[in-house]
């Protein structure tokens, strides 16, 4: 499962504490432990600059408020890098229905052509357009 995925239903108790605006509950803290140290083990070479392994990382001391507090804030950060790195891709037509090849450009004529069996190699538009007249 993904770091989003996991910590989708805990992001807006997240946000609400680093605003100042409330704080996390020792229950919802024990839950955000494991997703936490997971991640920090996983992108132990950004964020310590080495890899690390999940014993040489220091846990969260559930009696010290600081330290959850760290906790939230960084589990912040990390979410804002995480959706920041999703990219939307728009969709692209693949097919598009030109009346006629003169009013293609270039590389959608060239398919066309290719298409039709004809080599384009080396060609001008003038001499495939000959030879498309020819078919």
């Amino acid at each position: 499962m993904t770091f989003l995925k996991q910590i989708e239903p805990y992001r807006q108790r997240i946000e609400l504490n680093v605003q100042g605006k409330g704080n996390v509950s020792l229950e919802v803290a024990k839950e955000l432990i494991p997703i936490y140290n997971e991640l920090r083990v996983k992108e132990s070479v950004r964020i310590y600059g080495r890899q690390k392994r999940a014993v040489d990382i220091p846990t969260v001391d559930l009696s010290c408020g600081s330290c959850i507090s760290e906790m939230t804030k960084q589990l912040n950060n990390w979410i804002n890098i995480y959706d920041s790195q999703i990219i939307e891709f728009k969709a692209v037509p693949q097919a598009i229905d030109y009346e006629q090849p003169e009013s293609m450009p270039w590389g959608a004529f060239k398919t066309y052509c290719v298409g039709k069996g004809l080599n384009c190699k080396g060609k001008r538009r003038y001499e495939l357009m000959e030879e498309l007249e020819s078919l």
